[in-house]
């Protein structure tokens, strides 16, 4: 697909998880069961990428790492990055096929796609407030209050295009902070 044809895609896309974001369920309906639309999807976490690393090299820019370590770092931090990407789509699809969804996998993974985006952007918004602002309190409770409303709007998501209701929706987001996690604590401890 061309350029052309992927920018309103996206356009689209963003504007239902915007929209989304507010618990309208009606947006729900811009992600479809094209398996070529759930491929284009992941080119937002290619566009998250750079928002990601900004975030956890950030970080560990802070921890102040030695500088003959800055490629090490970069390298764990992308290769997290990636794996993050991946493995909840993939671990999805068995737990779909559990809950008798297994037909949702395409609209589930292109909204997590596109949320996954949205939601980076949002933390590394704040996560820059909180560093423009010295790790003012009132930053870290914005910061803590966004990790919250991410799970919820996750959640909410994801109850709403498989509509599976609230225990799918919430196993789902627990599975989802756990890999993410792992892999987390994977990479510090590479690093």
């Amino acid at each position: 697909m061309t350029t052309d044809k992927w920018l309103p895609e996206a356009r689209a896309a963003l504007s239902a998880i915007a929209t989304l974001a507010r618990f309208d369920r009606s947006a729900a309906s811009a992600f479809g069961d094209d398996p070529a639309q759930t491929v284009r999807s992941f080119r937002a976490c290619v566009l998250a990428f750079p928002f990601f690393l900004l975030v956890r090299l950030g970080n560990f820019f802070n921890l102040a790492p030695p500088i003959d370590q800055g490629f090490l770092v970069l390298l764990v931090q992308s290769i997290e990055f990636v794996i993050e990407a991946l493995v909840f789509p993939v671990v999805a699809l068995p737990l779909l096929r559990w809950y008798g969804r297994e037909d949702k996998w395409c609209r589930l993974v292109t909204a997590y796609n596109w949320w996954s985006l949205g939601q980076t952007i949002l933390i590394t918004a704040i996560v820059i407030v909180h560093r423009l602002t010295g790790g003012a309190q009132f930053a870290v409770e914005l910061l803590l209050i966004a990790y919250l409303f991410c799970m919820v709007v996750e959640a909410f998501i994801i109850e709403i295009v498989l509509g599976g209701g609230f225990f799918t929706a919430a196993t789902l987001v627990l599975i989802d902070m756990s890999l993410t996690q792992v892999a987390s604590m994977v990479s510090s401890a590479i690093i």
